[in-house]
């Protein structure tokens, strides 16, 4: 080797200093490029073995037969053997490849191997961030069911007091009209044992006199007073308790419903069905869901039927048979009312990226866009109208059912007897038309996730999924 590369650590051809050698010959130990690996092997005085560069010092030599290489593997014994022993009877009827193509196999194993790790380890990923999760919701759950159960506690407590007053004062009221009643009795009772008393005066003077004329004209009157007094009874009220404690209670105040942690084994996934669970804005579907708002426009609307997002406050709505497209909040009031171009019903609604209104009018074939800034607090800018070039024959008419708008803000509407769907920027201007995928008769849109359409067929009752865009 020449003394201007001694000091390079590339590895060279050792026949032509060629650097990056491709092959290695074991016998000769020497690097060899592609040329002169040909010219190499041609050389029958000397035994070659030619194996990759990389490979150099992958091949071992046989502990039985010193002199020669291990360049065959036997599969049955898991062991690198020579030629010699290859056709040994230890090894015979046994599955012997090329070590060379055995380590190819390998590290091709290898290679899957550690992308299945991988795999795998977003699975488990997953896993360990479900239950992070699910430790978490489960403590939060907890301070939320003893802080319902001490206020359901509080509930009862106000409820028992409540009771206990209720039966305090409907007993202060019986027994103070049983006190009426008896007060009445007792006065009764009194006043005849004056006039007793007072006719016991009278009847004494007449003996006392001893007047033969008054003892001889005297007739009794005590007949009156002959009778016993009536016997007053007057039924106590009595607290009839009620059995409580035990099932009946728990039954009455309630119950913590049986809850058993499950884990289920399931079929591997694809690495794409759970990345989204590694997005740390992935949300979680509640176990209860709430309304968190509810308007009631009875009064204002009849018969909703399209509704569409003009922002977190406000959204747009629309009417069977009514001309007419209103703007509401969600404190239920009417923010702005918007009569349709024709007067006719606006079949489908939708709010542009740009926050504009447009809709379609089936009956005067049109799409209509309603332009406005902050549309709801200031009066519209304009409403235009847009039916497309080449429908004007009285057999080829622009019939638009639904409609809707994508990322970008283009308008998307259905023409429904030419089975194609139109394609207008946010400023109704055309740009191309879907009429190549054998649509019939289309009448709903929507778009997915990933910007693709998603069509609802009507007689044909087909929903179809249309790419119509490139890719991100």
């Amino acid at each position: 080797m020449n003394d201007q590369y001694d000091l390079q650590d590339v590895a060279r051809c050792d026949l032509c200093e060629t650097p990056t050698p491709c092959s290695y010959c074991r016998f000769c130990e020497k690097n060899l490029c592609n040329n002169c690996q040909k010219k190499h092997v041609l050389d029958d005085s000397k035994k070659h073995k030619v194996v990759p560069f990389e490979r150099r010092k992958s091949l071992t030599y046989c502990k039985r037969h010193s002199s020669n290489l291990n360049d065959h593997y036997c599969e049955p014994c898991h062991n690198p053997i020579c030629e010699l022993c290859v056709s040994s009877k230890e090894h015979e009827g046994h599955n012997v490849v090329d070590i060379l193509v055995k380590f190819k196999n390998q590290e091709v194993a290898i290679y899957d191997d550690i992308q299945e790790l991988h795999r795998l380890d977003k699975e488990y990923k997953r896993s360990t961030f479900i239950i992070s999760h699910l430790k978490d919701k489960l403590n939060k759950n907890s301070e939320e069911m003893i802080k319902s159960l001490r206020e359901h506690g509080e509930d009862w407590h106000r409820e028992i007091n409540t009771i206990v007053n209720n039966l305090q004062v409907e007993l202060e009221f019986k027994v103070s009209s049983q006190q009426s009643f008896l007060d009445d009795k007792e006065d009764a009772v009194k006043s005849t044992r004056t006039q007793i008393k007072q006719r016991v005066v009278v009847l004494k003077k007449i003996l006392d006199t001893k007047d033969d004329k008054s003892v001889l004209a005297y007739e009794s009157a005590d007949y009156e007073f002959k009778k016993c007094p009536p016997e007053v009874k007057v039924p106590f009220p009595r607290f009839c308790k009620q059995q409580i404690g035990g099932e009946q209670l728990n039954k009455h105040f309630g119950y913590l419903k049986e809850i058993n942690a499950t884990m289920k084994e399931k079929e591997r996934n694809t690495t794409e069905d759970v990345n989204h669970y590694d997005n740390p804005e992935y949300q979680f579907l509640i176990d209860d869901p709430q309304i968190k708002t509810s308007i009631d426009i009875n009064t204002q609307f009849k018969d909703l039927c399209s509704i569409s997002c003009l922002s977190d406050e406000n959204v747009w709505v629309s009417e069977c048979n009514e001309s007419t497209i209103k703007l509401v909040n969600f404190q239920g009031e009417l923010v702005k009312s918007i009569p349709t171009k024709t007067r006719n019903m606006p079949w489908d609604i939708a709010v542009t990226k740009s926050g504009d209104l447009v809709y379609t009018d089936y009956a005067d074939h049109t799409v209509n866009i309603v332009k406005g800034k902050n549309i709801e607090v200031q009066e519209l800018i304009r409403l235009q109208q847009w039916k497309p070039d080449g429908y004007s024959t009285k057999e080829q008419k622009f019939y638009p059912y639904g409609i809707t708008t994508d990322s970008q803000g283009r308008i998307l509407t259905a023409d429904f007897d030419n089975d194609r769907i139109h394609i207008l920027d946010q400023d109704g201007q055309f740009l191309r038309y879907i009429d190549n995928c054998d649509i019939k008769n289309p009448w709903g849109l929507c778009l997915d996730t990933k910007g693709n359409l998603i069509v609802t067929e009507n007689k044909s009752s087909k929903i179809k999924k249309i790419s119509y865009c490139e890719a991100k």
